[in-house]
């Protein structure tokens, strides 16, 4: 299912997400202090990445992934990323999957304290950058993170149902996919 301008309901109504956003790098590096083991960054990170790759099952792309964003740089668009996570998790997985080359700038909300929906966020990026907002789209699969806070930044939007989106009814997004479909994301995207 596609729609285009507006979707049917509304928001979900919990505040999951508070603003302020860690380094679990500190975390880390808490832990060891407390067995009384002096780690320096290199070590800190290392535990890190190696309690992200225990903790997951299987990293992989979405089918047509790599497809999407080659046809979107080949068209000359500028990709960004802004991320809620951690920048020694996606920073090693991006890498592992070979996508770090397709994006032209990488926010990720522990190296900056904040996270969506905040919209200071969002404008961070658009200024170290220079983004246009006339030109962008916010691509998410978060009704408020994601859709919700790009509004609120002033970018068009285009939601995607993920299995890892959030339980609520689709979001008010420029475009709505009920679930991921690469081909007409790169169609709707191209076009904007």
């Amino acid at each position: 299912m596609y729609k285009k301008r507006g979707g049917k309901g509304g928001i979900r109504k919990d505040a999951h997400e508070a603003y302020p956003e860690i380094r679990i790098e500190e975390v880390f590096l808490a832990l060891f202090k407390e067995k009384g083991v002096n780690a320096d960054e290199v070590l800190v990170r290392h535990a890190g990445q190696f309690f992200r790759i225990l903790s997951i099952d299987h990293l992989r792309l979405y089918d047509g992934t790599e497809e999407m964003l080659s046809a979107l740089k080949s068209s000359g668009k500028k990709i960004y990323l802004l991320s809620n996570a951690q920048k020694i998790f996606t920073e090693y997985e991006m890498n592992a999957l070979g996508i770090t080359p397709y994006f032209d700038g990488i926010f990720i909300s522990s190296e900056h304290e904040r996270k969506k929906p905040d919209v200071r966020f969002f404008e961070k990026l658009i200024h170290t950058y220079g983004i246009d907002r006339d030109r962008a789209v916010m691509v998410g699969n978060d009704g408020v993170c994601d859709i919700e806070g790009a509004k609120k930044a002033g970018l068009a939007t285009l939601y995607v149902k993920t299995e890892i989106s959030p339980k609520e009814e689709l979001p008010k997004a420029d475009h709505v996919l009920d679930k991921i479909n690469t081909k007409l994301m790169t169609q709707i995207l191209l076009a904007e």
